[in-house]
């Protein structure tokens, strides 16, 4: 199983206090959302990533990504995608919810989420 580190100081998600737009990368403090971290521990450089909204707006080779997109098309977004988006940018939810349902995610994907900090 791969381990996944989420630093929580870094990541970037919606909360009451920060309902205003999220990303991959944000360009203005370099915090990540849980994609974006993954997508590091992959290997991808922040620049390929940077203020892009999800995934399937990246410019690698399609293959790189494997579950992060729908097999068929190659370039949409998988639905394991699109709901870890939607959990981490969901500003009505607390941290701990947000941690516990991004755990059983990627845990659905052999990855280990470990949050820190």
């Amino acid at each position: 199983m791969k381990t996944l580190i989420i630093d929580r100081r870094r990541w970037l998600r919606l909360s009451e206090d920060n309902y205003y737009g999220s990303s991959l990368c944000n360009s203005e403090d370099k915090k990540m959302c849980c994609l974006g971290f993954y997508l590091r521990s992959l290997g991808l450089s922040q620049k390929n990533f940077l203020d892009l909204a999800m995934p399937g707006d990246v410019k690698v080779n399609k293959r790189e990504l494997g579950w992060l997109l729908k097999r068929e098309k190659g370039k949409h977004n998988s639905y394991d995608s699109m709901k870890l988006a939607d959990i981490n940018d969901n500003y009505q939810t607390d941290d701990q919810f947000k941690e516990d349902k991004i755990k059983e995610i990627f845990k659905k994907h052999n990855v280990k989420v470990i949050f820190r900090n």
